[in-house]
């Protein structure tokens, strides 16, 4: 036993060597390996002037060797004003000077056997990579020298002076975060040398008017023209298979953009939040579409698919899977104030609906039985919302910021209640769960919305249960409603739409085929019947209803209504 206690012991001392961290000179270190004695400087905060990295350091009597510079080591030191590399340096991690605004000159020894300076430009020993640029150095253009094959990670990150840039033939890739944040940057040629641009290698570059990508480039990496905000057009080669996820996503002047027919994927939230962007065309080459893509493209009224496209197609200009069992997206732009889901669709995809503020009403067919994260996000003129007795949960963030939501039916089908599901739903005024046993959420469910206000109808067996159970309890009113009266209920099948919920006066049927509508108060009680689609209302008191919806087919749904 003694021996493997001691194996043990021998690790952890191991392990707690490789994690020792300490300051020296008010700079941070990390041990990166105990055996040989070396260092990292590790993040170091609000260093300023100008700094000399020594090649060794002495801690607890051991001397170590410095050789790297760590992964963001000196974040936002806005008063750092140059730094110096010793020999014993040979790697710099990624952001390691980010957001250094005041620094001029990254200098390295001329001894370095890795890295080499040239006017306070850091670059690898025979610049052929270009490291990294300081963020405070003066003038406002620069040019790339033609030695350089690699424009590294983060190297020009956050060099908002800069508005121009010069980039070589001789430029093979631009790397992960290249150009991030150089808002002053008007104009860009990226030569037909460069065949990889990394991931974020444009974002936040607001500036940017416009941008050719070369046909040498056949993947557009995450984020990489992200934020692009200025950016009003963009040339997609013929070249691009693959347009990953948040590539164009807030690129808010972007009013057009033509997806070429080589592109056969488009990863998710691509073009989210691009509020300009107007219409959209997919071609037959895509295969893949991610969710969200669209997601929030307020002036999008339509998308348009090719009907020679095997995967997806486009109904009205809302874009479904090829059998139209998934709803992929529905444009923000569109102008139409209801909206009824077609019986075919199965599932709801992730940021669906996200921004559809036009849209009051909407109808979620039986057919439906998964509703996506942020399906319904900022859909702020919805007022109201019949969830079907067909889906099981309710997803994260599914309902976020509909502010003009009033009434809310939750059917005894679901099983779960995402976090957020409701977050900041603030015009909601009455919830009707038709689910017996209270179920289990968080309290970020309903987070921003103040419940003493809002009225909550639970099945009357249930009553006492919600009056207790947590969150539920804290509805303002807990009402128990009984279904004695109403026989027959059946499932939903058929589309019907019921508006404006809340109702004041007259209610709006938007259906085929009505027989009769028969209202019941929440005790049972017949106290209407119409066999009209516009039925006055004015004569019953306010308060929750239950209307029993027939058409001539003898199918029969079940509506709650709320009068005010």
């Amino acid at each position: 036993m003694k021996k493997p206690l001691l194996f043990l012991f021998t690790l952890l001392g191991l392990s707690s060597s490789y994690a020792q961290t300490f300051t020296v000179g008010g700079i941070n270190y990390n041990v990166t390996n105990a055996n040989t004695k070396e260092v990292e400087v590790r993040q170091t905060f609000n260093v300023a002037g100008d700094i000399i990295i020594p090649a060794s350091v002495v801690n607890a009597s051991v001397t170590y060797s410095v050789t790297s510079i760590g992964y963001y080591a000196f974040p936002s030191c806005t008063s750092l004003r140059s730094i110096s590399l010793p020999a014993s340096v040979t790697s710099i991690g990624e952001s390691a000077f980010t957001d250094c605004s005041a620094l001029t000159a990254i200098n390295a020894d001329p001894l370095n056997p890795n890295l080499s300076s040239d006017n306070g430009i850091l670059f690898n020993k025979d610049k052929t990579v270009l490291v990294a640029y300081p963020a405070g150095k003066s003038g406002t253009s620069y040019s790339v020298p033609i030695s350089v094959t690699g424009v590294g990670d983060c190297a020009f990150s956050g060099c908002k002076r800069l508005t121009s840039l010069s980039i070589p033939t001789s430029v093979t890739s631009i790397g992960n975060n290249a150009f991030a944040s150089c808002s002053g940057l008007t104009s860009l040629i990226i030569p037909t040398s460069v065949t990889s641009i990394g991931s974020s290698a444009f974002s936040g570059c607001t500036g940017l008017t416009s941008l050719s990508i070369p046909t040498s480039v056949t993947f557009i990496k995450s984020f990489a023209f992200s934020g692009c905000s200025g950016l009003t057009s963009i040339s997609i080669p013929n070249s691009i298979f693959y347009i990953d996820k948040y590539a164009f996503e807030g690129c808010t002047s972007l009013t057009s953009v033509s997806i070429p027919t080589s592109v056969a994927f488009i990863g998710q939230s691509a073009f989210e939040g691009c509020t300009s962007l107007t219409s959209v065309s997919i071609p037959t080459s895509v295969i893949s579409i991610g969710y969200g893509v669209f997601a929030n493209c307020r002036a999008l009224t339509a998308i348009d698919v090719d009907s020679a496209n095997p995967n997806y197609s486009s109904d009205n200009g809302v874009l479904f899977n090829k059998d139209k069992t998934v709803l992929v997206a529905y444009p923000a732009g569109k102008t139409e104030i209801s909206y009824s889901i077609p019986n075919s669709v199965t599932s709801i995809l992730n940021s669906a609906f996200y921004g559809c503020t036009s849209l009051t009403s909407i109808t979620i067919p039986t057919s439906v039985t998964s509703i996506g994260y942020k399906a319904f996000c900022d859909c702020k003129g919805l007022t109201s919302l019949n969830i079907p007795n067909s889906v099981a949960y309710i997803r994260e963030f599914a309902f976020e910021r509909c502010t003009g939501l009033t009434s809310l039916d939750i059917p005894s089908s679901i099983t779960s209640i995402g976090n957020f599901a409701f977050y900041y739903c603030t015009g909601l005024k009455t919830v009707n769960c038709a689910i017996a046993t209270p179920p289990t959420i968080n309290s970020n469910v309903f987070i921003g919305i103040t419940l003493p206000k809002v009225s909550l109808t639970v099945p009357s067996e249930s009553f006492t249960a919600y009056k207790t159970a947590l969150v539920w309890k804290d509805f303002g009113t807990i009402n128990g409603v009984s279904t004695t009266g109403i026989e027959d209920l059946k499932e939903n099948t058929f589309t019907v739409s019921v508006y404006p919920n809340p109702v004041v006066d007259m209610l709006t049927l938007k259906m085929e085929n009505l027989k009769q509508v028969s209202f019941y108060s929440i005790d049972g009680l017949l106290v209407l019947q119409s066999t009209k689609n516009e039925i006055n209302l004015s004569a019953l008191v306010s308060g929750v209803y239950l209307a029993k919806i027939e058409n001539t087919k003898g199918q029969v749904v079940i509506r709650r209504v709320v009068k005010k």
